[in-house]
C-alpha cells in the first residue's frame, strides 16, 4: 500500500559535549493506516457556499473547517455531517485552523478593530464556540498559518559574507 511507506530519519555529524563523534543513528516510524484502502478520493458535499480556508481533524471522526468568511464548523462523524459552531460579525475572514483536541482551537483570521482590519490569532477551549483573541498584530505578526508548537533545537552555522535568503529566524 503506498501510503505505508516508512519514515525513516538519519542522524549523523553529531557531536557530543566533549567534541567527541556520535555514532549515526537511524529511527524508523511506520505510519498509521490510513482510512482508505485505495489512493482514491471521494466528494463530499460542503457545509457552505463560501470558499473553505482551513480544515484539522483531531482523529478519523472529530474535525473542524473555516470558511473564508470567518465561519467555524464541528463534524463528530468523519467529515459526513458539519454543523455551524461560530460567526462573529468583528471577525470577516479566517484563514486557518488547528484543532489540538476536541475542545482546544487556533485559528487565524482577520478582526475588525475601529475600522481597521487586524490580522489576529483566535483561541478557542470550548470546541469552537467561542473564540479569545491571544495574539493580534500587523503584516506577518500572526502570519496566515496555525502550526503545532513543539521545542527544537536548531544548528546555525555562521558563514561569513554569504546574504541570508528568506524567511530569517526571528524572534520577539
Amino acid at each position: 500500500i503506498p501510503f505505508l511507506t516508512p519514515l525513516a530519519i538519519r542522524v549523523q555529524n553529531i557531536r557530543s559535549e566533549a567534541g567527541a563523534t556520535l555514532p549515526v543513528t537511524t529511527f524508523t516510524l511506520m505510519t498509521e493506516r490510513p482510512p482508505v484502502s485505495d489512493i482514491s478520493w471521494q466528494a463530499m458535499n460542503s457545509p457552505t457556499n463560501d470558499d473553505l480556508s482551513g480544515i484539522s481533524f483531531v482523529d478519523r471522526t472529530v474535525g473542524f473547517l473555516t470558511t473564508d468568511a470567518g465561519v467555524v464548523y464541528r463534524t463528530t462523524d468523519g467529515g459526513k455531517i458539519f454543523t455551524t459552531r461560530f460567526k462573529r460579525v468583528d471577525i470577516p475572514q479566517a484563514f486557518d485552523i488547528h484543532a489540538f483536541g476536541a475542545d482546544t482551537l487556533l485559528m487565524v483570521g482577520l478582526q475588525q478593530v475601529s475600522g481597521t482590519l487586524r490580522r489576529a490569532l483566535f483561541r478557542s477551549n470550548n470546541g469552537g464556540l467561542t473564540f479569545d483573541i491571544r495574539l493580534q498584530g500587523e503584516g506577518e505578526t500572526c502570519g496566515v498559518a496555525v502550526e503545532a508548537a513543539m521545542d527544537t533545537v536548531i544548528a546555525i552555522d555562521l558563514i561569513k559574507r554569504r546574504t541570508t535568503p528568506w524567511p530569517r529566524l526571528e524572534n520577539d
